[in-house]
């Protein structure tokens, strides 16, 4: 069916020809009219080749606010993602206040589109969504990914250890309870389960440019004794290569690690990893701004367990060999930086039997060459 406004604008177009062809063609009325029929029918098609504008297609601001569902605080960087079909997405990150405001213009404006909340210690939240004043969300709450470990009692299987939402009875996992520890759990059996020195590559380290992962470009390969990690970073992320020997729930594992090369003022962190529950595993990182932490990867977030502290005791830097362990001992965990413990917790539940692995993480645009030697893992049978 044709809009009537374009009906009326090629009627009004005919009448001003025939107006106009009347003074030129005065004594030829028919062919007069005819023309002035032509061109309407001209302009007519042209008007429809026009399309017209969706309701509510003005351009206009979008704020939103976002807080989370059990505690009503703001949640502060909270990214949010409008998509709409044939656009480009749109990115904003909310302010301290969890307030975040959008300019929607062209083919946002008027479009039928999706909306994504993405933070870190909270879940996924997606929505559709009508892109016109009046029917977008101004409350966004997000539901907390909150984990627990459910408590192994003495003579069960610690596999059975769960992370879940909020089980009944469980306790939550604690922060660093910075206990003493004697200075000896951090010294190395002398005769350990596995001990790495990299003379070759006869254990079959992942080695060879590009590696899996998507979110780094690098070359690993072993040279001069040692297992060396050229990487650049292309998002805030971490790399890693598991242990061969890849069962352990007690368990003492170390390794020396040097910088030979890094972008300046971006923190690249030593990188201890352990499968320790059935649904995800803890990172414990030593940075080369002298802090460390202890975190939970679950679901693609990490949860912090210890979040960074700043350690003397924790130095890797440039052109210098620092070594780094983690000692695993029933459910007391302690993170040890050349030779002596700077942290350890107690976690309400056993490890469970999993993998290891050694790496590296750092923040978007960092360039780092990590070596990395005497992988040391002393696990019992």
């Amino acid at each position: 069916m044709i809009p009537a406004f374009r009906l009326v604008i090629a009627l009004a177009a005919a009448g001003l020809a025939d107006w106009l062809l009347g003074r030129v063609l005065p004594k030829k009325p028919r062919r007069r009219h005819l023309i002035a029929v032509g061109i309407a029918i001209v302009i007519l098609i042209l008007l429809q080749l026009v399309p017209i504008p969706a309701s509510g297609a003005t351009p206009f601001e979008y704020s939103v606010t976002v807080r989370s569902a059990s505690t009503g605080n703001a949640v502060e960087n909270a990214k949010i993602i409008l998509e709409a079909p044939s656009a480009a997405p749109l990115v904003e990150y909310t302010d301290t206040n969890g307030f975040a405001r959008f300019s929607l213009e062209a083919p946002f404006a008027g479009a039928n589109g999706r909306l994504t909340v993405e933070v870190q210690g909270f879940a996924r939240h997606t929505q559709a969504i009508d892109v016109t004043p009046g029917n977008l969300p101004g409350l966004l709450q997000l539901e907390p990914v909150t984990q627990s470990l459910e408590l192994s009692q003495p003579g069960t299987n610690p596999a059975s250890s769960l992370l879940a939402d909020t089980p009944p009875d469980t306790e939550s996992i604690p922060q660093s309870e910075a206990s003493p520890r004697p200075s000896s759990i951090c010294t190395p059996p002398a005769d350990p389960t596995f001990l790495e020195p990299f003379d070759d590559n006869s254990r079959s380290w992942s080695v060879g440019d590009n590696i899996d992962y998507p979110y780094t470009d690098e070359t690993r390969s072993i040279q001069a004794g040692a297992y060396k990690m050229s990487t650049y970073f292309q998002e805030d992320a971490l790399t890693q290569s598991r242990l061969p020997r890849t069962s352990a729930k007690d368990f003492f594992l170390q390794s020396d690690f040097r910088l030979t090369n890094v972008t300046p003022d971006n923190p690249v962190r030593a990188l201890l990893a352990f499968r320790g529950t059935d649904s995800g595993y803890f990172v414990a990182r030593f940075g080369s701004d002298g802090k460390y932490s202890l975190y939970l990867r679950l679901d693609d977030y990490m949860n912090p367990i210890i979040d960074w502290k700043d350690s003397p005791a924790v130095q890797l830097s440039p052109d210098r060999t620092s070594t780094f362990a983690v000692v695993a001992d029933g459910w007391q965990l302690t993170l040890c930086a050349d030779g002596s413990p700077i942290d350890s917790i107690t976690l309400p539940a056993q490890f469970t039997d999993g993998w290891l692995a050694v790496g590296v993480s750092s923040l978007k645009g960092t360039t780092s060459v990590t070596s990395i030697d005497n992988v040391l893992l002393d696990a019992p049978d």
